[in-house]
């Protein structure tokens, strides 16, 4: 990752559905997405696909997985 860039998760947004996403959800009139081209949210959001995928599997009837809240808000 390069000095200086922004290395947050960035989940984007388009009207249509996007040419270049990893992951794409359409919901309501518009697309949320993550662009396949940025290496640092794709890091992110495999790590928390795998951490999500450990706790599903340690979990059972009576320890329900834990539920992930991820902020949208700007």
């Amino acid at each position: 990752m390069a000095a200086g860039r922004d290395e947050r998760l960035q989940v984007r947004w388009s009207e249509k559905r996007p040419d270049h996403a990893l992951v794409a959800v359409p919901y309501r009139d518009g697309w949320f997405y993550i662009d396949e081209r940025d290496q640092a949210t794709k890091y992110y959001f495999r790590l928390l696909t795998g951490v999500w995928s450990a706790a599903i599997a340690d979990s059972t009837l009576a320890n329900p997985a834990p539920i992930l809240t991820v902020p949208v808000g700007g």
